[in-house]
């Protein structure tokens, strides 16, 4: 007679699917993560900026029109005397 528990490979296909899950799990979180682009990095640096914010060194220059002013803040963490 053949022995087939020297055949029987169910215990291997259940150490594959658990593998396979997860690293599927993994893999998934993984892809769900966001990169940050430089300008949303440097927005999320000025938002954690110390209060005691220095006065801004270009004066002659709006917020506006300078280019560490991004989505409403500054990169740099100035602030304004006007605000």
């Amino acid at each position: 007679m053949v022995d087939y528990a020297n055949y029987d490979f169910s215990k291997e296909s259940k150490l594959k699917e658990r593998l396979f899950k997860d690293v599927k799990k993994e893999y998934n979180k993984g892809r769900l993560q966001i990169a940050l682009s430089d300008d949303d990095l440097e927005i999320v640096v000025a938002a954690g900026a110390n209060t005691d914010a220095e006065q801004c060194p270009l004066h002659e220059q709006t917020c506006e029109n300078c280019d560490k002013f991004k989505l409403g803040i500054c990169t740099a963490g100035y602030t304004r005397d006007g605000g």
